[in-house]
């Protein structure tokens, strides 16, 4: 073989290696390539995605941001409804205040005219008194039964001006309590005088004379009723005169809710004794 054929077999050889290797960087730039694609593929498919995700998340924020107008709108509109009660509001107050000032003066108008008429009332008997427990019979005449009482136990000729039995006759444990006898006497220093007299003209009998008393005076008298026996414990004098009470001559004042009060505790624990309610607690003295 000569020299020439082996350098052109060794060219041949150079060149199938070269053209392999240009193969093998072709093939691998492919490979790369392809790699690449996939990549891109997989960004572009994740942007897609980010994409989507921020539109709804846009979506939202818009209709967030048209809530809080809404909102907004809302609040508007309960501030100027608060605005409005607040105004209503002050004006009812107003009206109330207005119409309590116009009920104390009606209250105190209504208070005036009660104690006038019960001035009045007082004033009808200011002669007037009433026989408690006295036994009643069909055939009475009540001037006389009160005439004949005040000339045997009182030592008094009484002109009895009128007399009658009042209220109704009261059946208590199967006993019928007589109705009081309302009696009235034309000259007051007569009735005065019987006053003073009755406990001791009338201590051995069971029944009993009391002033006539208004409803009004009656209410107030009986609403001091735990006042006045403690002091009359104590020995004090109490005496009862138009609506007023005296203790050892002086005029006691008091406190008439805080003794009503008094009163109807009095009554819901202490057992009533036949006769006992109504006008019998106008005992005087």
């Amino acid at each position: 073989m000569s020299s020439d054929d082996s350098s052109s077999d060794s060219d041949s050889d150079s060149d199938i290696e070269e053209e392999e290797s240009m193969k093998d960087m072709v093939r691998k730039m492919y490979i790369a390539v392809k790699d690449q694609k996939k990549l891109l593929k997989t960004v572009i498919k994740k942007q897609d995605t980010l994409t989507e995700k921020f539109t709804a998340l846009e979506g939202q924020v818009g209709k967030i941001d048209i809530q809080l107008v809404e909102q907004g709108k809302s609040l508007e509109f309960v501030h100027s409804e608060l605005k409005d009660l607040k105004l209503s509001h002050d004006g009812t107050q107003r009206k109330q205040s207005e119409i309590a000032r116009a009920v104390d003066g009606h209250q105190t108008v209504v208070s005036e005219l009660r104690d006038q008429i019960n001035a009045l009332e007082r004033k009808s008997k200011d002669k007037s008194l009433r026989l408690v427990g006295y036994d009643e019979t069909a055939e009475e005449n009540p001037s006389e039964v009160v005439s004949k009482i005040l000339k045997e136990k009182f030592d008094m000729e009484v002109q009895v001006e009128t007399a009658f039995r009042a209220g109704k006759s009261k059946n208590v444990a199967g006993k019928v309590h007589p109705r009081h006898l309302v009696f009235k006497v034309c000259k007051v220093e007569d009735k005065w005088q019987i006053l003073q007299k009755k406990r001791e003209a009338l201590k051995d009998v069971n029944y009993f004379i009391v002033e006539d008393l208004t409803k009004s005076d009656l209410d107030y008298k009986a609403a001091c009723k735990t006042t006045i026996d403690e002091a009359r414990r104590q020995g004090k004098t109490c005496r009862f005169r138009n609506g007023k009470w005296f203790i050892n001559g002086q005029m006691y004042r008091v406190d008439i809710d805080q003794q009503q009060n008094n009163a109807r505790r009095d009554m819901e624990t202490t057992p009533q004794r036949p006769g006992a309610a109504g006008q019998t607690t106008g005992e005087t003295g």
